[in-house]
């Protein structure tokens, strides 16, 4: 709150000091507001990269490493590496990140490279480069933290001149590197278990094993009936392995982990499920030129934390010169964006694999004039609604022709303003006789005026 106050002021001196003349002052103050907008900006992006998970092995010729990172960036332009450094001399020995799904990475690093600091205490931290992701739902909720559409596009335009950010964090582990312990004990993890899948579509998951520094440390097996029930390849690394499921059933596959060194032995049992696949929201299949937009694309029984992060959306169409795509459920697009009729559509991804019939149609259309939307008569009592449709598109007058007493008059009662238009509701009474016609024009800024009769039957 205190640097949108301190915004909001600069703002406004400089607004002052260029109406007196005051060109010197008014270039610093300009100066300084853009010095603190990115300041924000800065802040904005410090959790831009988040650790949500990590596993290191340390093993007797190298360390092993796996981190899931988790937030709002874009993790096919990202560059990372680990920092080991030094607790006493503060030299620092580096690996290298490698990508292996969307937002997971790992990475391996020989013992020797630390050289005579191997015996030494060592403290973890992530280096990293990446291109923020400055999605729609990003800059809606920098519009709403600051009231101000303008001071969020400042800010992102800020972050998005400089390019790729830059930044280092802490990893809450400090490691010796030759404090091998010949005793780790043996394990299998499995994140998502029960796993859910879609029906005819493969599976892939992900098992972490522990107590390993090589692929060649562990065996995995599985009883051959279940590898043909499921179609399971398996895909060994040193610290985790990748379980493709080509045939999706309901069922259960054991796992059996077993160590070489000292044939220790790990057991998981992996629930799967399969679902057919069906949304869990409905989302809108109209939109008026100028509308904002929202999507939610989770589909049944897959929404779980760890399930969402599986998730990705393409849309393509009407105000997109390219695929637009995103990972997660939502979309969510700014009024405006949208300014020619037409469709788009957006089809979902799980685990990057297409899911067939799947798939979002929506026809952005120019608005209609305003109409009565809505008319609810007691007698000669008569509530009616006029809505004009459309973001920015307002009701600027009713006039009301004939049909109605003039004691009491035609009174509004509530005005409704949002993203997709405006409605005014009026109460009124109808003039004597068996049969009115109610007469009532409407004026708006977007149509020509626009006339509306209607026979009522009082009884």
């Amino acid at each position: 709150m205190k640097i949108r106050i301190e915004i909001y002021f600069i703002m406004y001196l400089g607004l002052l000091m260029a109406f007196f003349g005051i060109d010197s002052e008014v270039v610093d103050y300009k100066n300084k507001q853009e010095r603190i907008l990115e300041q924000v900006a800065k802040n904005k992006l410090k959790n831009i990269v988040i650790i949500d998970n990590h596993h290191i092995q340390i093993g007797s010729k190298k360390i092993t490493m796996d981190f899931e990172l988790v937030g709002n960036y874009d993790s096919d332009n990202f560059e990372g590496k680990i920092l080991f450094i030094n607790k006493s001399s503060f030299l620092t020995t580096t690996s290298i990140l490698q990508k292996d799904t969307a937002f997971s990475f790992s990475s391996e690093i020989d013992i020797n490279n630390f050289g005579k600091d191997k015996d030494e205490n060592h403290e973890m931290k992530l280096a990293f480069s990446t291109t923020p992701r400055f999605n729609a739902k990003t800059r809606l909720e920098l519009e709403h933290e600051f009231g101000s559409k303008d001071i969020a596009d400042k800010i992102v335009t800020n972050i998005e001149k400089k390019g790729a950010i830059k930044d280092t964090i802490n990893i809450s582990q400090t490691i010796i590197p030759t404090a091998v312990d010949q005793y780790d004990p043996f394990w299998l993890k499995a994140p998502l278990n029960p796993f859910t899948g879609l029906k005819n579509v493969p599976g892939n998951i992900i098992l972490y094993i522990g107590g390993t520094s090589d692929k060649s440390d562990y065996e995995l097996k599985i009883d051959q009936p279940t590898k043909n029930k499921f179609g399971i390849k398996i895909k060994k690394s040193s610290t985790k392995a990748f379980l493709e499921l080509r045939k999706l059933k309901n069922g259960t596959i054991r796992v059996t982990g077993e160590r070489t060194r000292d044939n220790k032995k790990s057991i998981v049992d992996l629930k799967i499920k399969v679902e057919t696949p069906k949304w869990k929201y409905t989302n809108d299949t109209e939109i008026y030129t100028g509308d904002p937009y929202e999507f939610d694309g989770t589909i049944r029984n897959l929404d779980s934390p760890n399930d969402i992060t599986r998730y990705k959306l393409k849309a393509s169409g009407v105000s997109f010169p390219s695929v637009h795509e995103e990972f997660g459920k939502d979309l969510i697009f700014d009024k405006g964006y949208f300014n020619t009729p037409g469709k788009f559509s957006i089809q979902l991804y799980i685990d990057e694999n297409k899911i067939e019939n799947m798939v979002h149609n929506v026809t952005v259309k120019k608005p209609p004039c305003p109409k009565v939307t809505s008319i609810v008569q007691n007698g000669r009592k008569v509530t009616l609604t006029v809505q004009a449709f459309g973001y920015g598109n307002k009701i600027t007058n009713v006039i009301f022709d004939g049909g109605h007493k003039n004691e009491p008059e035609p009174s509004l009662e509530k005005t409704i303003t949002n993203d997709h238009g405006q409605s005014k509701k009026y109460k009124l009474k109808l003039t004597d006789g068996n049969k009115v016609n109610l007469e009532i024009s409407i004026e708006s800024n977007y149509c020509d005026e626009k006339e509306w009769e209607k026979p009522f039957f009082p009884k």
